[in-house]
């Protein structure tokens, strides 16, 4: 009996062993180049990252430099969900269309397989602000997709976002404000919220869209985009 338990724990242990190295194994390659090469920013920036950057060595190592070592996935499909469904459709809508297309069960898991997450577990250990970090990258030509923030000094925050990107939209849905810039090719939401202490914060996603509609072009096969590669901005 005892040796059955045995058998059937390393049976068990040799399935998880070979579902990992599958994981692993089917993982794009991340291939960086040294530098990026552009000259002026555009749209909506975050650490010297805007709409027509490129992910780079250099980058990548000034990020690890301020808000500690990061995380990186290649299998996490990019999503939208840090809106209630109604909002997009409401004030968005063309841009929830976006947001169903790369939510298609044809499309989620190949968006995952082909993009670059990179979290940074210890932004809050490292910086005074910002306590989540995920920034999410095409792994086809290496710019920014989708930034997704948690910071404290959430006052601090928007009016730093003013400074820079002029005032916001501002929009109340289902009894939460959300504050919005737009700029060139990029969508910057912002919201209040409290964390599990009562603690305000500040939550803000960006999407860069013409980044976003080329990289879903470049997941739909050909006889498939039809008017789907409209750019939206």
């Amino acid at each position: 009996m005892e040796n059955k338990i045995k058998i059937g724990a390393a049976v068990i242990v040799l399935i998880i062993l070979a579902v990992i190295i599958a994981v692993f194994m089917n993982r794009p390659k991340v291939s960086l180049e040294k530098n990026d090469t552009q000259t002026e920013l555009k749209g909506i920036t975050f650490e010297g990252i805007g709409e027509n950057s490129v992910l780079s060595r250099s980058k990548k190592d000034h990020l690890r430099n301020k808000f500690g070592n990061d995380v990186t996935e290649s299998w996490s499909p990019i999503s939208f969900n840090s809106f209630p469904k109604s909002f997009l459709a409401t004030h968005f809508p063309e841009i929830e269309k976006l947001a169903n297309m790369l939510d298609s069960e044809q499309i989620r898991k190949k968006s995952g397989e082909n993009s670059i997450k990179i979290k940074y577990p210890y932004a809050d250990k490292n910086s005074d602000t910002f306590h989540e970090i995920i920034l999410i990258f095409s792994n086809y030509t290496k710019e920014p997709l989708k930034f997704h923030l948690k910071a404290y000094k959430p006052e601090e925050l928007l009016k730093n976002l003013e400074d820079k990107f002029s005032s916001p939209l501002e929009i109340k849905h289902q009894q939460e404000k959300y504050f919005i810039w737009e700029k060139d090719n990029s969508f910057l939401a912002a919201s209040v919220k409290k964390d599990r202490f009562g603690k305000p914060y500040i939550d803000i996603t960006i999407f860069y869209i013409k980044n976003l509609n080329g990289f879903f072009s470049k997941l739909t096969p050909p006889g498939e985009k039809g008017q789907n590669t409209n750019e939206f901005f």
